[in-house]
């Protein structure tokens, strides 16, 4: 046998160190990591063994999320009725967010701020499904605007995307499908057994987010650490806080992409929002970064969809949606989890507007969006950049 083949099984076969040094969470501890943090655990094991088991583990997480999704959203749909499977669907998001991201706020503080957002996107969703677009565009600045506020104080622990998709899955969907007034009180009952949930499982979680491991590790220092307040929050808004920036920016492009769907008539216009809360980060250069992985990769799915699934056998295309599932859950590329996503998406629009017209909107819709969405993250950009350099030359 060659020497280099030898080396390189012996180095595929060496002991468990990484086992042995502690380097390897057990299994339970790997499915709570992400994806992108079980395969960058996974690049740095030391044997194969060792990588088989994060594999393992990132096949069990995507599982469990899968079936736990459907579990979840079909209770819901039988405690609630059909119109409650899009709520489930942010409820159980917001539920796995809070099981590690609160508020950044004090644990009381943090369940305040919890049924702010959900007052929210209860009401706004209501309030604008029978309104025009004008009064939807002011309705969804000022919904948006409170949501990232006080939602979001800490845009790095990536909340911010986590809320600004349930906001537009929620709004969005209530444009495509108004509810009937019949349908308004199964709505609230729906939005209130979400709360309570995503309530529960935040205070039974709620020593192990971010804030509280800060707190907690100044205790041990003997330090006084004091937790932030809503007050403290709204008293830092300022042109010149980056975070209020991108607090104005989600909640301004996200409300324009809505408002273009809404002037130019397009099909689903969940999905106008969608592409905005997807590109519109707390990081400026996002949108000029996420923006052709957005709408090229919409299309790949699109692509996809309409040759995997028709040549699909009857079984397969019945499960197809969880097998899609699985592949989200295993991507950790933005662009692959946009074009799974999409696959997913197609599965339904199909159904309503035919193969060709899912295509055609799913395409157009993000190329609007995505459009709207990049004009005005220029336009904001340099707006700051001269309100900054504006400020210098005052000084």
């Amino acid at each position: 046998m060659p020497q280099g083949k030898q080396v390189a099984i012996a180095r595929a076969n060496k002991p468990h160190r990484d086992h042995r040094a502690n380097r390897l969470p057990g299994f339970y501890g790997m499915l709570q990591l992400s994806v992108r943090d079980l395969k960058g655990l996974r690049e740095s094991a030391g044997c194969r063994a060792c990588r088989a088991t994060v594999n393992a583990a990132l096949l069990v997480r995507a599982a469990l999320i899968v079936a736990s999704a459907v579990l979840f959203i079909s209770a819901f749909g039988a405690a609630f009725g059909p119109q409650s499977s899009i709520p489930a669907v942010a409820v159980f998001v917001f539920i796995l967010c809070v099981r590690f991201v609160g508020f950044n706020y004090a644990p009381r503080q943090n369940l305040l701020a919890l049924l702010v957002v959900f007052a929210v996107l209860t009401a706004v969703p209501l309030l604008g499904q029978g309104a025009g677009p004008l009064a939807r565009l002011a309705l969804n600045i000022a919904g948006l605007a409170v949501v990232m506020v006080v939602g979001v104080d800490d845009p790095r622990m990536g909340n911010g995307g986590t809320y600004g998709f349930g906001y537009a899955l929620l709004v969005g969907a209530s444009y495509d499908a108004p509810l009937s007034a019949g349908q308004v009180p199964a709505r609230l009952a729906t939005m209130a057994a979400g709360f309570a949930l995503c309530a529960a499982v935040y205070w039974r979680c709620r020593n192990r987010t971010a804030e509280a491991q800060v707190a907690a590790a100044a205790r041990e220092r003997g330090e006084e650490r004091p937790y932030r307040t809503i007050v403290q929050a709204l008293d830092e808004a300022s042109l010149q806080n980056p975070k209020t920036r991108y607090h104005i920016r989600a909640a301004l492009g996200i409300s324009l992409a809505f408002f273009a769907g809404d002037v130019l008539g397009v099909e689903r216009l969940m999905w106008m929002g969608l592409v905005g809360s997807s590109l519109l980060t707390p990081y400026a250069t996002a949108v000029r970064d996420r923006i052709w992985w957005r709408v090229g990769f919409s299309a790949v799915g699109v692509g996809l969809f309409c040759l995997v699934y028709p040549a699909a056998p009857p079984l397969v295309q019945a499960v197809f949606g969880m097998v899609v599932g699985m592949c989200c859950g295993l991507s950790g590329k933005y662009h692959w989890t946009q074009a799974f996503n999409t696959m997913g998406a197609m599965l339904l629009a199909q159904t309503m507007f035919g193969m060709g017209g899912a295509a055609f909107w799913r395409i157009a819709d993000s190329l609007i969006a995505a459009a709207v969405v990049a004009a005005f993250s220029v336009a904001f950009n340099r707006g700051m950049s001269r309100l900054a350099s504006d400020g210098e030359t005052a000084v």
